[in-house]
């Protein structure tokens, strides 16, 4: 059974911690969770698809979106290594 809100914004203030132990918000399109990552405070986020069956990162499409999203608002995005 697929989840009515898969895509998921994960944000953590903690540069220690890991973002499993942040704090999780649901969303229904990768649009309102484009919009909510772009809007989030928290220095270290991201946004995943988990419809119950399926996580995964965001297909190129979904990333596509995302990045448009965030210049669109004036806000770059930066990829954190572990």
């Amino acid at each position: 059974m697929a989840a009515a809100r898969p895509y998921r914004l994960i944000v953590t203030d903690d540069p220690c911690g890991t973002l499993a132990q942040g704090e999780m918000r649901y969303f229904a399109t990768p649009l309102e969770a484009a919009n909510a990552f772009a809007k989030a405070t928290e220095p270290f986020k991201t946004v995943i698809y988990d419809d119950g069956c399926t996580a995964r990162e965001l297909n190129r499409d979904e990333q596509r979106l995302l990045e448009n999203v965030c210049a669109k608002l004036g806000y770059d995005l930066e990829t954190v290594e572990a």
